[in-house]
């Protein structure tokens, strides 16, 4: 088997699943005064640490939530007034996560202004489109670190610092960045992360919230993670990414370097041995584990289907659009033609895949193609 769909889930590291066996009898629940419960209280702080050794801040500004989708929520309307004053306007981009593009439709909905950045043919976000944007009316800019399917990488830290000149919040969807780059929390003011993303549980995440920066819940219950996340923590998938947190601040960045070898590898194969294929935002800067490309008359979700008959795993498109069998959202904000997109597929690396499968995958590839190539579509 060759799993090459890393940037919509990954699979568990080692000492993850050994953080887990060791504690699945850790039960109690973490607001209990009783011994067992302190203990478990006790280890919960301890992967808020963790989490934030990973991105250089404060443990107490680290808000464990169910995944990326409801940090990202929670950004957007639990920092966000309840109805727009004379700062009504936000920012983000045409190729969000769909957590964040349907968060703002229901700002719209509220009577928020928002702009959608569009992007070039690279995939890349204009830093001047942005700066004609932005206004003292700006309350909020959501805006991805690196995009899912491509990889590109968006100019974060620059915008971050002109939104600090018009007073807005600056929220970062940094997803798909951990354990492949390494940065720090603190040049933002809202931060979203997601467990299964770097090698820990799915049904994790966490959200950073800068100290100082206003935000309510919208969860509403218990007083679990100071107010603004209310329900019993999700204590074993909490632990398993704060183990995982740990080995993205050293073990994951480490070993990248192979990670970007593998890629260019399979990607000049790819270039050099298989005609009429486009790697999508390859003049960009882009995480160095992600490579979509398009393969001229083979459509995406047929070669997906063909790979995995071969035990090769790839994607096409996002995981949490493509199975609605909708074009890549992503790659029509391109403006690329029809065909790249919908020929589009994405192979995606982690540390843990080997020079071993690349060669492989440079054997079977080109005869899936071939013969895909052969057959009307």
């Amino acid at each position: 088997m060759i799993y090459l769909d890393n940037n919509a889930t990954t699979p568990l590291a080692p000492e993850v699943k050994t953080c887990i066996f060791d504690h699945i009898n850790f039960y109690a629940n973490p607001s209990s005064l009783h011994a067992l419960g302190r203990k478990n209280r006790q280890l919960l702080d301890n992967a808020r640490q963790q989490v934030a050794f990973l991105l250089e801040c404060k443990p107490q500004e680290i808000i464990f939530t169910s995944g990326g989708t409801e940090s990202n929520n929670l950004a957007i309307l639990g920092s966000l007034p309840n109805s727009p004053g004379t700062k009504n306007h936000i920012i983000t981009t045409q190729v969000e996560h769909p957590s964040v593009l349907e968060t703002m439709k229901k700002c719209e909905s509220r009577g928020w202004k928002v702009t959608y950045l569009p992007v070039n043919k690279d995939g890349e976000l204009c830093l001047s489109s942005f700066t004609e944007s932005i206004s003292p009316k700006t309350f909020l800019v959501s805006i991805m670190y690196a995009n899912n399917e491509t990889g590109v990488i968006f100019p974060v830290e620059k915008i971050a610092k002109i939104a600090k000149e018009y007073n807005a919040l600056i929220h970062v969807d940094a997803t798909q960045i951990v354990g492949r780059s390494a940065f720090s929390a603190s040049n933002f003011d809202l931060l979203t992360l997601s467990g299964h993303k770097f090698h820990s549980l799915k049904g994790v995440g966490a959200l950073y919230v800068k100290t100082g920066v206003r935000i309510v819940p919208i969860i509403h219950g218990g007083k679990q993670e100071r107010n603004i996340r209310s329900g019993t923590e999700n204590f074993h998938n909490i632990i398993a990414m704060g183990q995982a947190s740990h080995l993205a601040k050293t073990l994951f960045l480490a070993k990248i370097s192979n990670v970007k070898e593998m890629r260019d590898n399979l990607q000049n194969f790819i270039l050099h041995n298989i005609p009429n294929s486009t790697i999508n935002g390859i003049n960009s800067s882009r995480l160095i584990n992600t490579m979509n490309v398009s393969f001229n008359g083979v459509l995406g979700e047929i070669l997906v289907r063909e790979l995995s008959k071969h035990k090769i795993y790839i994607s096409h498109g996002s995981a949490c659009s493509s199975g609605g069998r909708d074009p890549s959202h992503v790659l029509k904000a391109m403006n690329l033609d029809w065909g790249l997109i919908l020929n589009a597929v994405r192979f995606s690396f982690s540390i843990y895949n080997t020079m071993q499968e690349v060669e492989l995958i440079k054997k079977i590839l080109p005869q899936v193609i071939c013969k895909l190539r052969e057959i009307p579509t």
